[in-house]
């Protein structure tokens, strides 16, 4: 399967994720992490190579704002 791009979500809340992932997921490559600290980690991991992130705003650990 050939996907159109790569979305990375950040959330928390595992039914936005579900949610998002359950429409994207068809079109798009998707990934997902539930706090800040994971999503520079992720980011770091792939060099970067993703064409859209889906950022929440409160999180754990470090919130979207610090991200």
């Amino acid at each position: 399967m050939e996907y159109k791009g790569k979305i990375l979500i950040a959330d928390d809340d595992m039914s936005i994720v579900q949610s998002l992932t359950d429409l994207l997921a068809d079109d798009y490559k998707v990934n997902s992490v539930v706090n800040g600290k994971d999503v520079i980690s992720y980011l770091n991991k792939i060099n970067f190579n993703i064409d859209l992130l889906l950022l929440d705003i409160m999180m754990p650990q470090m919130d979207g704002f610090s991200v």
